[in-house]
């Protein structure tokens, strides 16, 4: 079992990627919210099924960058997405479909 509170996305949030871009809608809240390379990266693993220090580790590996950038980042993105209401966080990992 992961203790540690692991993102989710919102049921009520729908998102596609469009030109390399990621683009988040959440017609209930009027959100709107667009996404580059590296918050795609983050945005698939909002699953509940990653911790963000296992985000982090995927950061690091994938765009080559050092762990500490890639942690304050990930924070900073992260509670973006949840003020707008677009990701919860869960505690249980999601359940493998």
């Amino acid at each position: 079992m992961n203790s540690t509170p692991c993102p989710l996305r919102s049921a009520t949030v729908k998102w596609r990627v469009l030109d390399e871009e990621g683009v988040l809608v959440d017609l209930d809240r009027s959100t709107y919210f667009t996404l580059n390379s590296v918050g795609l990266f983050i945005w698939d693993r909002c699953n509940g099924e990653f911790s963000p220090e296992e985000i982090v580790e995927g950061i690091v590996e994938e765009f080559e960058i050092d762990a500490e950038t890639a942690r304050q980042d990930l924070e900073t993105f992260l509670d973006a997405l949840s003020d707008q209401g677009l990701i919860d966080y869960i505690v249980e990992p999601a359940a493998a479909s």
